[in-house]
């Protein structure tokens, strides 16, 4: 597919999501007020106006930071630490002993609609995403774009390249436990994108069913595998 063709199928797919968002609006105008979905949406609002600041924090220093970009900038200083990795720590070798071995390569990736709007009916528009077309819009607009969004995707996986504001997360604080103004009591959650997540799960749909048909996956591998968890893991460990 031609640059072109995908810059078209970008502003049509935009396009789309506008009309579904103004749709959607115009329901919510015109629901009915004594309807529990309408008190649901007023109650959510509500939530939503509450105040989320985080209180003041303490630099390395022992100083109190109370404006907004200094707090930014001294947990950016923290997770920034706690999240460094060397170069040694991920590029090691990974033994291949208890691996199956196969001559089989997946040579075709593409998405096909059905997939795609298995995606979109799937997402579960509860989660919170970062900034830009929320859950709800692809959810809603799903029928509509599905052709575009499928050509979308294909087109980036055809040239290996992932799209920069896909790759752009919102880090959120999550305070845990103890003294709010110490940076170490909070822990970094990255918001994504609701788009990355449909390439993201389209992509590990596609490589788990190669995975199990070629019978690749290690009896070690227990996390992300659809019907066990890393918990029996444990079990194996214990």
């Amino acid at each position: 597919p031609s640059k072109a063709k995908y810059l078209k199928v970008a502003i049509k797919f935009a396009k789309a999501c506008e009309v579904e968002k103004e749709n959607y609006l115009e329901k919510i105008r015109q629901t009915n007020a004594s309807k529990r979905s309408w008190w649901n949406l007023v109650k959510t609002l509500f939530r939503r106006s509450r105040s989320s600041k985080i209180s003041k924090l303490r630099d390395q220093n022992n100083q109190e930071c109370s404006y907004d970009k200094m707090k930014v900038y001294v947990l950016n200083q923290h997770f920034a630490f706690i999240c460094t990795m060397t170069t040694a720590e991920y590029d090691k070798d990974i033994p291949f002993d208890k691996l199956n071995l196969s001559t089989t390569t997946l040579d075709l990736f593409t998405v096909t609609t059905n997939e795609v709007e298995k995606c979109l009916k799937a997402i579960d528009v509860s989660k919170v995403t970062s900034q830009g077309i929320s859950s709800k819009i692809l959810k809603e607009a799903g029928p509509v774009i599905v052709e575009d969004l499928k050509h979308i995707c294909n087109y980036s996986l055809s040239l290996g390249v992932f799209p920069e504001k896909w790759k752009i997360g919102l880090i959120h604080p999550l305070f845990k436990d103890g003294d709010t103004t110490l940076p170490t009591n909070y822990r970094p959650i990255t918001l994504l994108p609701s788009m990355s997540k449909i390439v993201e799960r389209l992509v590990y749909n596609k490589l788990y069913g190669q995975l199990k048909k070629q019978d690749l996956l290690t009896p070690l591998q227990l996390g992300f595998i659809q019907g066990d968890s890393a918990t029996n893991q444990l079990v194996d460990l214990a």
